[in-house]
């Protein structure tokens, strides 16, 4: 028990005293569901409790446990949709905003998370080893520690085995959702892939109880040059959300398109602030972001609901990551020549890769970034 937060502890208290589903629990510590879901999770995963494919929970002890408190029954409504598997749509999203009141209704905030230092910026990475190429990750996390300096490092997601304590890892083995299905009885799920990451970003904040200013960034998002908190708070834009090309088959593209559509429809403008850079968020407003619109269970672009929702102060900068760009390089091919490389080096202050670019800027990643970091062991 050392070693839980205190909301993980509050948790096990509720579970113990007897609120055995996630919906009791939720009734029990006045923290939101999905928090709740989040924080059962861990416990699971820890070996304190278990949890039956319908949804009952226990003590892995089940002699501490008072079985039979604190019981709520579903209402009718609640019960037909269990019954009916009504899946979670995009046009099932309510355009009312609902604000979450983070964590409880009486306003109090657990404490932060011991092993944050409240003096640092934390940036929070989430990570899926799957989609990573080759040492992403390790050569990002030493660009940080070049160019920006002491930071708190919260990964999200998946382990590498050069992780030191300086890295505070949070396991996730990835996030489903219900697939839209024309209200089917038994539609499926999917790990998609905004979702999942937004759910990695919301488990970092509830698990940690990370408060204020974090730093949002990838696996795959380099620092070419020294970048202050200014460079990152600074807005960016890509364009306009809705100038998808609709007939573009693609998850992010869909996701695209319906994150314009939800933020249309709240009278929210639809720009496109997702660029592949470091953004500066505020912890709270990440999370009435995601109570707002579901952005959990549905595939949407978290940054442009965030700043479209929460306007950023001043003027955004364009950026395409092309040759005009003087803060982005985003390099998707394999055969960039290394005096382009070397300009972009100078002049930029991002660079992003794909798996084709990965080619191109290795060589000139692992000279620039030779040295290890404390985040390897």
């Amino acid at each position: 028990m050392e070693n839980l937060t205190e909301k993980e502890k509050a948790i096990y208290e509720a579970i113990k005293a007897g609120f055995l589903t996630v919906d009791t629990i939720t009734v029990a510590t006045e923290m939101k569901k999905a928090s709740v879901a989040t924080l059962v999770n861990s416990l699971v995963k820890k070996g304190l409790i278990t949890k039956s494919e319908g949804g009952t929970i226990s003590l892995t002890d089940p002699g501490s446990q008072a079985v039979g408190q604190g019981e709520i029954k579903p209402g009718p409504d609640e019960k037909e949709n269990q019954e009916n598997g009504t899946p979670v749509t995009l046009k099932g999203l309510t355009t009312d905003a609902v604000i979450m009141d983070w964590p409880n209704k009486n306003g109090n905030l657990p404490q932060t998370d011991t092993r944050l230092d409240p003096d640092k910026p934390t940036l929070i990475i989430p990570y899926y080893k799957g989609g990573a190429v080759s040492t992403e990750l390790k050569l990002a996390l030493r660009s940080w520690a070049k160019h920006f300096g002491d930071i708190n490092v919260v990964i999200v997601g998946d382990s590498e085995d050069w992780f030191s304590d300086h890295v505070i890892h949070i396991e996730h083995n990835g996030h489903q959702v219900i697939r839209h299905c024309n209200g089917c009885a038994a539609p499926q799920t999917e790990q998609h892939p905004q979702a999942d990451s937004t759910h990695k970003l919301f488990s970092a904040i509830a698990l940690l109880n990370i408060k204020g200013p974090i730093i949002l960034s990838n696996d795959d998002i380099f620092l070419l040059r020294d970048v202050t908190m200014d460079d990152i708070a600074s807005p960016k834009y890509f364009g306009d959300l809705k100038d998808a090309a609709e007939k573009k088959n693609t998850r992010f593209n869909e996701a695209q398109l319906n994150t314009a559509w939800i933020l249309d429809q709240l009278g929210h403008p639809t720009v496109r602030y997702g660029t592949h850079t470091p953004v500066l968020l505020d912890a709270a407003k990440v999370l009435e972001v995601i109570e707002t619109y579901n952005a959990t269970e549905v595939g949407l672009l978290f940054t442009s609901l965030y700043f479209n929702t929460h306007t950023p102060e001043g003027e955004p900068s364009k950026i395409t990551g092309g040759t005009e760009d003087k803060i982005l390089a985003s390099i998707y091919r394999p055969d960039i020549g290394q005096d382009v490389l070397d300009k972009v080096r100078s002049e930029r202050l991002f660079m992003n890769c794909n798996d084709k670019g990965w080619l191109s800027v290795r060589t000139l990643l692992r000279a620039d970034f030779s040295e290890k970091s404390k985040y390897e062991i």
